[in-house]
């Protein structure tokens, strides 16, 4: 018969890392919604709000790697990896702005328009799959 504290310790370990797997699986989603709505509201906002936004939710290309990482670490889906990457369309939008050719007002809130769009669209397909018919054709060919 197995020690009762070391069967304790495997089942509170086992507990520990599918809280943290739920929580990185949903991370890059909730972000992505926020990104989204963030986006579109861009023109209603003053320069001081948007400074503000973006200081506080612009992600870095190492914390998207670090999801990355922990999407493949965790064997976790493509759904996810395309989530954590496509917020990274502002940044590289942002370095084409600075250092190739500088993009007038109307273009920066036509390329926010449709990082916006994309991300909606790609969340409703995401939805679509986990909660809807997409789910119950994944589970019958698992089957």
């Amino acid at each position: 018969m197995e020690n009762p504290d070391r069967r304790a310790a495997v089942l509170k370990l086992t507990r520990i890392l599918r809280q943290v797997t739920r929580i990185i699986q949903w991370i890059p989603f909730v972000y992505l919604a926020v990104y989204a709505l963030g986006t579109f509201s861009e023109t209603q906002m003053s320069e001081e709000l948007l400074c503000f936004r973006d200081s506080i939710g612009a992600v870095s290309p190492a914390v998207t790697i670090g999801f990355l990482f922990f999407s493949r670490l965790l064997e976790l889906c493509r759904w996810h990896k395309i989530a954590c990457l496509i917020p990274m369309g502002t940044p590289a939008a942002d370095y084409v702005d600075c250092y190739v050719i500088q993009f007038t007002q109307n273009e920066v809130i036509c390329l926010n328009i449709i990082f916006g769009i994309i991300s909606l669209v790609f969340l409703i397909l995401a939805h679509h799959h986990f909660f809807g018919h997409g789910r119950e054709r994944t589970v019958a060919a698992n089957a």
